[in-house]
């Protein structure tokens, strides 16, 4: 009784602040679903403070509130993953870690006039806090690192693992000292025998018979192996591999235009399309991170599977039939086309999958061309050979050439299957200015 007399009391309060009605019955019934536990005075008081003082923090001090909750969860990658996406819709700039710029744990700093989050060297996968914070020591006492070199000879053994060195080469944190970042992963057991070597000669306490030190100066260098760095598709894997979530970038990001013309939804728009309706069936696309199989009662198979887009994260609950079909293009950890039934229940989006496809597939069967824009010849040859990786397909490929004349068209005899994968290998080729649908 008490509860319902309290209920009228807010929806009229929420309707003098211009919040409708059903929107505020919706919000007092998760208030009181607390009743049912909570409604021991001391026990709501308690709540109702920290409550507050944690929306006060989130309201007026977001960038250090969002690094702060990033910090407490350093080592929980599905939370990290949904503080990042909380981060990319309040605007929060999350930079990548440096080994130059990073502390052992997420902090706050400084970029032209904004305050932005800067990654947790601790953060990144099998390197351990305590061996971060000896970096950032040695950091703290003697300088920046200068180079790959002066990293090797002054990394402190606490830190000088293979392990550790890939990792965060694969999650940047090397980028300012080396762009390269195959070449640093591949230089790891260079990078640990220098240090090694290091090591030694400045505990060696051998003398001549002069008094002269007889230990010779470590002059050894990283020698780096030939060949680019890793296409945008390989780079974003191996920093998911390094993190555990998509930092700079997504692998659907190359493919916008595409999903806009196959009607494509975001993740962060459902709730927003099941505003007043029981079930809608929508387009996503999605990169698969995780998958639980598990058997009824019934001896059926089904499975949940989670998905990342540009927006956030979403689950998806898959029957057997669609399961089976499905299972192959799972596996192949590629970007995917989702058909789902989504249904509201108890407030909550729920979604039962009813077809997945390739997106790539997709794209090609929707015979969608590429206009590439180049304003130097010599990117002709890796062109080519970007477009014989692909193959045959349905969609047009044309050339646009600055000329003394103007911009001449090109349209190539053959066409091609496109896709996202070939649109990041083309963006990383010098000598194409642009890329666009056509």
């Amino acid at each position: 009784a008490e509860m319902d007399e309290q209920r009228e009391i807010f929806i009229s309060g929420a309707e003098q602040n211009n919040i409708e009605a059903k929107l505020a019955s919706g919000i007092f019934d998760q208030i009181a679903s607390f009743a049912g536990y909570g409604f021991n005075k001391s026990h709501a008081a308690a709540y109702a403070l920290v409550s507050y003082q944690t929306a006060w923090l989130k309201a007026n001090y977001p960038v250090e509130f969002m690094a702060a909750s990033m910090a407490l969860d350093a080592t929980n990658t599905d939370k990290l993953s949904l503080f990042r996406q909380d981060c990319q819709f309040l605007g929060i700039d999350v930079l990548p870690p440096d080994i130059n710029a990073s502390e052992p744990s997420f902090i706050t700093e400084m970029q032209a006039d904004k305050v932005v989050i800067r990654y947790a060297l601790g953060a990144v996968k099998n390197v351990g806090s305590e061996a971060m914070s000896s970096l950032v020591k040695e950091r703290a006492e003697h300088g920046a690192y200068r180079s790959l070199n002066d990293f090797a000879s002054r990394l402190p053994k606490a830190a000088g693992n293979k392990k550790q060195i890939e990792n965060l080469a694969k999650a940047g944190a090397f980028d300012s000292l080396h762009q390269n970042r195959r070449q640093v992963v591949e230089a790891a057991e260079q990078i640990l025998n220098i240090s090694d070597l290091s090591h030694k000669e400045n505990t060696s306490d051998q003398v001549s018979l002069f008094g002269a030190d007889t230990g010779t100066e470590v002059k050894t260098e990283v020698r780096f192996s030939d060949g680019p760095d890793y296409s945008a598709s390989d780079r974003l894997d191996k920093e998911h591999e390094a993190l555990g979530l998509y930092l700079s970038a997504h692998p659907l990001d190359s493919y916008a235009q595409q999903l806009e013309k196959l009607s494509v939804v975001n993740a962060s728009q459902l709730e927003e399309l099941m505003q007043g309706k029981e079930q809608i069936r929508v387009k996503l696309a999605g990169q698969k991170t995780q998958l639980r199989e598990n058997v009824s009662a019934r001896g059926n198979r089904f499975a949940f599977a989670g998905f990342s887009d540009r927006s956030g994260s979403f689950e998806l609950t898959l029957f057997s039939e669609v399961l089976l079909q499905a299972k192959p293009l799972l596996e192949a950890d590629i970007p995917l086309l989702i058909t789902a039934d989504a249904k509201n229940e108890n407030g909550s989006v729920r979604m039962l999958g009813v077809r997945i496809q390739s997106l790539d597939e997709a794209i090609a069967q929707n015979q969608t061309g590429l206009g590439i824009w180049i304003n130097d010849k010599s990117c002709l040859e890796q062109i080519k050979a970007c477009l014989a990786e692909v193959g045959a397909g349905m969609a047009p490929v044309k050339f646009y050439v600055g000329t003394n004349m103007g911009e001449v068209e090109l349209t190539l005899e053959y066409r091609f299957r496109l896709s996202g994968q070939l649109r990041q290998k083309l963006k990383s080729i010098a000598g194409i200015s642009k890329i666009q649908e056509i």
